[in-house]
This record gives structure tokens, C-alpha cells and sequence, in this order.
């Protein structure tokens, strides 16, 4: 769905509420731009478009928002690694790949399916929107140092979360910091990243 400005990109997306004006509207044009995309893949090209705003300062907004589009959706890009920072340190907000590729086991043999994946990430987001979407710290604690506040399936060929590579079809979860502590923990790895306990059903054994 698309925004109709910037108090209702700010009011439905919680990363865009501590950008600056000049940068939801940047989101809100690549936003709207990507229509035949999937949502997930427009959020995160606008996200990062929006980011990159401060790197255009002394230029208009409509000259900024092509030269981002250059950028972010000429042809050439299809072929490069799509890279997201893992810690992103003003917002506190972390990218955490959340379980295996499609058809790759985990640690006890199991996995899941594309589609399989896909149907986990709907019910997430939708526990997000609803706000019941639980945080734990180490997998077992309730937590209100941090939230869930997106997730979404990997649209890119080939992309880099941090230093891991991460697989098309692959999910990623999106976590906000309300703790300076938690997030430095997190950092250091002692935190470990979310877990999707309690968001599947049953997993398949893959051979």
C-alpha cells in the first residue's frame, strides 16, 4: 500500500520516526516507485535510500531522489552483492537472518521450505502488526529491551547482512533497541539474535 505523505509513512513504519523529513520523503518516493515489487523488497531499497540522503546535502530533493534511484535500481546493481549493515548504530535497530535458506537443515537436521518460510514470515509480520510479537532474551526471557518491528524474505540473489551471506528465499528479521546495555550486549554477541521459537509449527526433516 502505498504512503500519502510523510505523517503516514512515519505513523505506519517505526524505523522512518527518527529520519528527517527530507528522508521519509525519499522512502516514500522510492517506496511508491517499486510497485510491482514485493513489500518487503520496497521496504528495504527505500529504507536504504532513505539513508543515504545525508550523502546528497547541497542538492535539490527531486535531483537527490534520482541520483538514489540511479543508485539503488539501474540495471548494473542486479548483478552486485546488496549489502545491509547489521548494527545500525543511530536507530539501534539490528538485521538478524533468522533461520536457513529454503531446503537447507539447521543444527537438529530439520528445515523448511520456500514457501514454508514465506508462510512463517506472514504470520510474523502479522503478530508484529497486531503488536504480540514477543521478545526473549537467550530464547526463553520475556523482554522489553528490544522488539521485533519487521521481517522479511530475502529478495536479492546475492546479499550480505553484516559479513554473512545471506540466500534469496532466506528470512530476515529487523529488531529496535530500547537499551543502550542490550544493544551493546548484542553487539558483542553475548545477546544471541532472535529465535523462531514459537513462530512455526512443526519443521520438516531434510535429507
Amino acid at each position: 500500500m502505498p504512503y500519502d505523505s510523510v505523517a503516514d509513512a512515519r505513523e505506519r513504519v517505526f524505523a522512518l520516526k527518527e529520519l528527517t523529513d527530507k528522508q521519509v520523503k525519499v522512502f516514500i518516493e522510492v517506496f511508491n516507485k517499486l510497485e510491482t515489487e514485493q513489500e518487503s523488497s520496497r521496504y528495504a531499497q527505500a529504507i536504504s535510500a532513505a539513508k543515504k540522503v545525508d550523502d546528497y546535502v547541497g542538492k535539490t530533493l527531486m535531483k537527490s531522489i534520482r541520483d538514489l534511484f540511479e543508485e539503488f535500481l539501474s540495471p548494473k546493481q542486479k548483478d552486485e552483492v546488496h549489502y545491509i549493515e547489521k548494527f545500525q548504530e543511530e536507530e539501534m535497530i539490528a538485521y538478524e537472518p533468522l533461520y536457513c535458506p529454503p531446503d537447507v537443515p539447521d543444527g537438529e537436521g530439520e528445515g523448511m521450505t520456500e514457501s514454508e518460510i514465506k508462510k512463517m514470515v506472514s504470520n510474523i509480520k502479522k503478530k508484529i502488526e497486531d503488536g504480540i510479537m514477543q521478545a526473549n532474551l537467550f530464547h526463553k526471557i520475556p523482554t522489553k529491551a528490544f522488539e521485533w518491528v519487521d521481517v522479511f524474505v530475502n529478495p536479492w540473489p546475492t546479499c550480505k547482512v553484516g559479513d554473512q551471506d545471506v540466500v534469496k528465499g532466506q528470512p530476515v528479521a529487523v529488531c529496535k533497541y530500547h537499551n543502550k546495555n542490550a544493544w551493546e550486549l548484542r553487539k558483542q554477541g553475548i545477546i544471541k539474535g532472535p529465535s523462531i521459537e514459537g513462530t512455526v509449527g512443526k519443521k520438516k526433516e531434510v535429507a
